[in-house]
C-alpha cells in the first residue's frame, strides 16, 4: 500500500514539475544600444513599452518626448555651414546593438518639440539645414519573433556646424 502511495505522490511531482516548465514563458536577455561618433560614447536609457509571449501583448507605459527630453543623452555631428535645408547629411554616427533582437530596428527623427520630421524607417536619416539639433527614437524587440519585449531608445543630436 505504501508502495502504490509514494508511486502515486512522485508520479504527481513529476507531472505537476513538467506542467511548470512548459506554461512558463522563456527568459528573455534584453539588450543594450551603444551609440558613437568616433569621439564620444553613450548608452541611451531603455523605456519598456510591450511584452509579447506568443499572442499575448502585453502594453506598458507610452514615453512622451516631450517628458523625457532633459534626460536624453547627446551625441555631437559635425555638419557643413552650407549644408542645403532639409538635406539628409552623410552621418558618423554609429548604431551598436548587444543582445539578439527580432526583426528590423526602426528610427524615428524628432525635433526638440516633439514633432516628427523624419518618419519611421530602417536607416538612420539625419536632416539638416535648418536644425541645431534633433531627437533620435530607436525602436527595438529583444528576443524572437512570438516572444519578446519590446523597447524603445533615444538620443539627442547636437549639431555642430563648421
Amino acid at each position: 500500500m505504501l508502495k502504490k502511495v509514494l508511486i502515486m505522490v512522485f508520479g504527481a511531482i513529476f507531472i505537476a514539475g513538467c506542467v511548470f516548465i512548459n506554461s512558463g514563458r522563456p527568459k528573455m536577455e534584453i539588450g543594450e544600444i551603444e551609440i558613437s561618433n568616433g569621439q564620444t560614447l553613450i548608452t541611451p536609457k531603455a523605456y519598456h513599452i510591450s511584452t509579447r509571449y506568443k499572442n499575448d501583448i502585453d502594453e506598458h507605459k507610452k514615453i512622451v518626448l516631450t517628458d523625457i527630453l532633459d534626460k536624453i543623452p547627446e551625441i555631437k555631428q559635425k555638419v557643413k555651414k552650407d549644408a542645403p535645408v532639409g538635406e539628409e547629411i552623410t552621418s558618423d554616427i554609429k548604431v551598436s546593438f548587444i543582445g539578439k533582437y527580432a526583426g528590423d530596428v526602426y528610427y524615428t527623427v524628432y525635433n526638440n518639440k516633439g514633432e516628427e520630421i523624419v518618419k519611421k524607417g530602417t536607416a538612420l536619416n539625419i536632416p539638416t539645414g535648418y536644425l541645431d539639433d534633433c531627437v533620435v527614437k530607436i525602436h527595438v524587440l529583444w528576443g524572437k519573433e512570438k516572444n519578446y519585449e519590446e523597447y524603445e531608445y533615444y538620443f539627442k543630436v547636437k549639431y555642430e556646424y563648421v
